[in-house]
């Protein structure tokens, strides 16, 4: 992604609620952090088969859980050159799986399972 759609995402943030709105985005759109720091919600899709936090995420059992978002190297050093802080996050993982048998992975920031149940509503007819 180039630099200029982050500039334009993080400058349309300024008229985003992040009480009552929750950023949705599609395919690798890796600004977790930054979205964290802002304390804005979000929900991010991303391929099981392309995405280096997929492999451990698959590993784990269910379908909709809390887990630790460790950085890596290049994610530490992006954090400190942007003022972030380095810890790991706390993202809650929906696994999607259609019919095509291709795995989805929602990563979102919403972790209060009372509040927000259900992610994604299973339909077997999704292609």
């Amino acid at each position: 992604m180039g630099q200029g759609v982050k500039i334009l995402l993080f400058e349309s943030l300024t008229r985003f609620d992040p009480i009552n709105e929750i950023l949705t985005l599609d395919r690798n759109f890796i600004t977790l952090k930054g979205l964290s720091v802002k304390q804005i919600n979000f929900c991010i899709c991303f391929s099981a088969k392309n995405f280096r936090f997929a492999k451990p995420v698959m590993e784990q059992e269910g379908n909709d859980f809390i887990t630790d978002w460790n950085l890596r190297p290049k994610e530490r050093e992006n954090s400190k050159k942007n003022g972030l802080d380095c810890h790991s996050l706390k993202a809650r993982v929906t696994k999607v799986q259609f019919t095509t048998r291709e795995t989805e992975l929602l990563v979102s920031s919403l972790l209060d399972t009372e509040t927000h149940p259900a992610l994604f509503i299973t339909n077997h007819d999704l292609a």
